[in-house]
């Protein structure tokens, strides 16, 4: 019997990454979910999940991500970037930069350091990277240009990733 093919969600904890998840396993994938909340990882622990407590936003964190992947799995297949914040909606004149400066650092930066670290078990295997944005991109409302800016950049970075990598 072949082996399943192994993907990694990021933010896969709740929300879209969990559904996202939960329907890969269904699917017959074998499936490595990473997030910050302990509590809802040990939930998919519980339920057959290869679970690891990650902030993608750091370095540090991702690197261990990478160290984990490569010593439990020795493989990738399929890399999931869901993981991201949003902002509570406010005019751009009175945003919060602190918590600005944090969606950038996981929606974007997040979304960077995991794919170059994880790329090169991807490339050798012919893996497939599937990055979320929003529709935010293309029709923004009021009050939510910095979280339109993050999924922007996913897309412009997923568009030259293609091209590089492809």
């Amino acid at each position: 019997m072949p082996e399943k093919q192994l993907a990694l969600v990021t933010g896969g904890s709740a929300g879209l990454g969990e559904s996202i998840a939960r329907t890969l396993a269904r699917d017959g994938f074998q499936v490595a979910v990473c997030a910050r909340r302990a509590d809802r990882l040990k939930a998919l622990a519980d339920d057959g999940f290869a679970t690891l407590q990650c902030d993608i936003g750091s370095a540090g964190d991702v690197a261990k991500l990478k160290e984990w992947v490569t010593t439990r799995f020795g493989r990738l297949d399929v890399l999931v970037n869901c993981a991201a914040v949003a902002l509570k909606r406010s005019e751009f004149i009175d945003v919060d930069f602190a918590a600005a400066e944090n969606l950038i650092r996981i929606n974007v930066l997040g979304t960077l350091l995991v794919t170059h670290s994880l790329l090169p078990l991807l490339v050798r295997q012919g893996g497939s990277i599937i990055n979320f944005s929003s529709t935010l991109v293309q029709r923004p409302r009021a009050g939510s240009a910095v979280y339109s800016v993050s999924k922007g950049a996913i897309e412009a970075f997923t568009k030259a990733l293609a091209v590089e990598v492809a």
